[in-house]
């Protein structure tokens, strides 16, 4: 669990969990199309525009804790091996059980997860988690003055200019999904972790957030009903943008109303605090799991078979099953692969090579 002064920050827990959610409701709308043009649905837009800062709530939680930690190359083993586990298992699974056709090509890409792209928001993470002690170098050298001229020039480059020019592809291309947008994140939340000492009231920033949520939500309304299709998709494609000034408005509002929540009545000895631990440990596993690419193209395509409950009122209930479901199930999958990683881990070797990199890694960075 995230700690901060030694004490654990349930609320962060909570937040994960949150955001993984989010997740899994993005992909729900992404399966749909409940989002496109031709099939604009009031209550899954408005979803969308409240979950799209799930990705840049995750990395504001790793900037926030990572800024004034060392980097664990244990941790990175771990994430690598847990990624590759998955890519290969899940791969192999599907085909012997009928449901993929084998490719040894295709296969060998899912031996390399990372470098193929399998999961862009895993490879992202993965330079951005390597770059951390070198970003912590420039973090916490810089006075409280420079850090803020520093925030507002990037946020100029990589936000607002592509806000007010969304074909402007030059600065940030990619609309947040890539390396650069983490990195301005992880100095974001690391400014918050160094020097925001700033008390806003939680229902000022809930509303914040409400407000960021509604406003894309109406121009997204407005410009299918009265613009020509063609003509705005490539801004109502940046509306969901994560580098859209609105989505970064709304994540720093949304991040800060859980930091500054103190769910006093979980601790560690009552059954709550575990539950939030059981759940918060497989935020990551969930992912991984339900983004295999075979496995995605087979659970919303032929499993779920959502597309049969589009035009019918049945797909709310279907929905709310669909997500409850995916989130618990790859829970429990992910549970098996934790005890044969601990199994794995607790041997000697693996012990000693783990604490020898570590060490090794950071000496050289002090």
């Amino acid at each position: 669990m995230n700690k901060e002064n030694g004490k654990r920050q349930v609320n962060i827990e909570i937040l994960r969990i949150i955001s993984i959610f989010m997740v899994l409701i993005l992909h729900f709308n992404l399966n749909t199309g409940f989002f496109n043009m031709e099939r604009f649905n009031i209550f899954f837009s408005f979803l969308e525009h409240a979950c799209i800062i799930a990705v840049n709530i995750y990395v504001l939680i790793t900037g926030y804790f990572m800024v004034k930690n060392k980097i664990s190359i244990k941790k990175i083993i771990l994430l690598e091996l847990e990624v590759l586990f998955y890519s290969i298992v899940i791969y192999l699974i599907m085909t012997f059980a009928g449901q993929h056709k084998f490719g040894i090509k295709e296969f060998i890409t899912y031996l390399f997860p990372i470098t193929t792209k399998k999961y862009w928001f895993f490879t992202a993470y993965m330079g951005l988690y390597i770059l951390s002690p070198f970003l912590n170098i420039l973090a916490n050298s810089m006075k409280k003055k420079q850090y803020e001229i520093f925030l507002i020039i990037c946020t100029i480059l990589f936000s607002g200019i592509k806000s007010l020019y969304p074909s402007n592809n030059i600065l940030e291309g990619n609309n947040g999904f890539n390396l650069t947008w983490f990195i301005y994140l992880y100095f974001l939340a690391g400014y918050i972790r160094l020097y925001f000492n700033v008390n806003i009231k939680k229902i000022k920033l809930f509303i914040i957030y409400l407000i960021c949520t509604i406003v894309p939500l109406l121009i997204q309304f407005i410009l299918i009903k009265y613009f020509n299709i063609n003509y705005i998709k490539k801004y109502l494609d940046f509306l969901i943008g994560y580098n859209n000034i609105i989505v970064l408005l709304e994540s720093i509002s949304f991040f800060l109303l859980f930091k500054e929540m103190d769910f006093k009545h979980i601790n560690d000895q009552k059954f709550s605090f575990k539950l939030v631990r059981f759940f918060s440990s497989s935020v990551f596993g969930v992912y991984i799991i339900h983004e295999h690419r075979v496995l995605s193209s087979i659970l919303w395509g032929k499993w779920l078979n959502i597309n049969n409950y589009i035009n019918q009122k049945e797909i709310y209930f279907i929905f709310i099953i669909d997500v409850l479901g995916i989130f618990i199930a790859c829970t429990l999958i992910d549970k098996v692969r934790i005890k044969i990683f601990e199994a794995f881990s607790n041997l000697k070797f693996v012990k000693r090579i783990g604490t020898a990199c570590t060490n090794l890694m950071n000496k050289e960075l002090k």
